[in-house]
């Protein structure tokens, strides 16, 4: 029962230091109900984790930066490294008040010193390592360093030179257990709290996941749209410093309303058009209802809420202008152009900004016959003025500068889509001998 008290004691110490760091630090994070709740969690988890470890094989076998890992890619690497640094310092209080508020030797020292280092390093490396494998070989590199610096503290204190070459060994193979139990268990914490991370981006991005094979069998035209439209956000991302795989997932996302009912929309039509049976008013619901949908997908699938926003965000509060005008022929009197927009909300971040303008520009350039660089631009630059002039971005952190930058990128990458190619001679090959072939009349 005592050691149940100094367990709950020393990690109500902790949390109670963490919540004041963060609440002067990161605000954001302590108004984020989700990201608490992974913190709490997790923290308790790798708290006991460690415990079982020190119970079982000895404080140097403790996987310390297992906090620091799992924060770092599901929240950032300040919280991260930090708790990880809070979660060291508890563990070592813990180890402190069990002894009868006295260390044996200096063991727990030189965990405390471990779990710092170990941390520190992880954590700063970490979000560098957008692929599994560079985590692992992460931990042979960080592992070797935190090794060798036990070594010589223990030397210093004339620990036997086979005793310490084995602790040392330890806590190599601790650092590699705190990767291993990192690539374990991150998954889990991605899908318990839907999370994005940088593996689960480059995994949304598989075009073998269900929504991207029905968008290629269902909407193979929306599919078409989505991947330039992804090739697009990416350079403007890069522009403007924003996570480009985000941005290629928000667009690869960004339709998938529209398999609902894609022959409604021109890019999937093959048989007619079945707008003209139906009234301006019922066409527009018809259209404006994909971000909605696409909402209500995203979440059946479990996509991250970032996605899911992005998705019911890309048109903002955009007029439906082709029937807005076709509804205006008919109409004795003046329409409402309220009943012809998108319901919204604006674009609440960056990132859903640039999905809203790239996919206009996108279905504008596609109908244009003159793609030349300087009509590209005209028509970018005309798109981005307009969503001004209509208060799109008015909700976002987006500024005149980003907006500049976009334009530029997507111009950019027109110039590459449409390049000219050189007029190839017509005439067909054949076995015959060099010099004999005919050219076709």
């Amino acid at each position: 029962p005592l050691t149940m008290v100094y367990m709950g004691l020393t990690l109500f110490f902790f949390y109670a230091l963490y919540f004041i760091y963060l609440r002067f630090t990161q605000p954001t994070v302590i108004k984020s109900r989700k990201q608490m709740l992974l913190i709490s969690v997790a923290l308790v988890f790798c708290f006991l984790i460690n415990l079982c470890f020190g119970d079982l094989a000895g404080v140097y076998c403790r996987p310390y930066a297992l906090f620091t890992l799992l924060l770092c890619l599901t929240v950032s690497k300040r919280v991260g490294v930090a708790g990880g640094l809070f979660l060291t310092l508890t563990t070592f209080l813990h180890d402190y008040l069990l002894s009868g508020l006295q260390l044996e030797g200096m063991t727990e020292t030189a965990g405390l010193l471990l779990g710092v280092f170990n941390c520190t390093l992880m954590g700063s490396f970490i979000g560098y390592s957008y692929r599994r494998v560079k985590v692992v070989l992460l931990a042979v590199f960080v592992g070797i360093p935190a090794g060798v610096l036990l070594c010589l503290y223990q030397g210093v204190f004339g620990i036997a030179l086979y005793e310490n070459l084995i602790d040392c060994a330890i806590a190599v193979g601790a650092t590699a257990i705190s990767v291993l139990l990192f690539l374990a268990f991150l998954p889990v914490f991605e899908r318990c709290f839907n999370v994005i991370t940088v593996y689960r981006l480059s995994e949304l991005t598989d075009h073998r996941r269900v929504l991207m094979q029905r968008l290629r069998s269902e909407a193979p035209g929306t599919f078409q749209h989505t991947l330039m439209v992804a090739n697009l956000a990416e350079a403007c991302a890069l522009a403007i410093g924003e996570d480009p795989a985000l941005c290629r997932v928000c667009a690869y996302y960004h339709d998938i309303g529209k398999l609902q009912n894609p022959e409604y929309f021109t890019e999937n039509q093959k048989n007619g058009n079945p707008h003209d049976q139906l009234t301006p008013e019922l066409s527009t619901n018809l259209i404006k209802k994909h971000t909605t949908d696409g909402y209500r997908l995203a979440k059946a699938y479990h996509l991250p809420d970032e996605v899911a926003d992005v998705i019911v965000q890309h048109h903002g509060t955009m007029p439906i202008k082709y029937f807005y005008y076709k509804a205006m022929k008919f109409s004795e009197t003046g329409l409402s152009m309220e009943n012809f927009c998108y319901d919204g909300p604006k674009p609440q971040t960056a990132v859903a900004a640039i999905i809203m303008i790239c996919d206009a520009s996108e279905a504008a350039v596609r109908s244009m016959k003159d793609k030349s660089s300087g009509k590209v631009e005209e028509l970018v630059r005309s798109l981005i003025e307009e969503r001004m002039d209509l208060e799109q971005f008015s909700e976002c952190d987006v500024t005149m500068r980003d907006l500049y930058l976009i334009k530029d990128a997507i111009v950019s990458n027109y110039e590459g889509f449409y390049h000219e190619r050189i007029a190839y001679p017509k005439f067909k090959m054949t076995r015959e001998a060099p010099g004999e072939e005919r050219a076709e009349d």
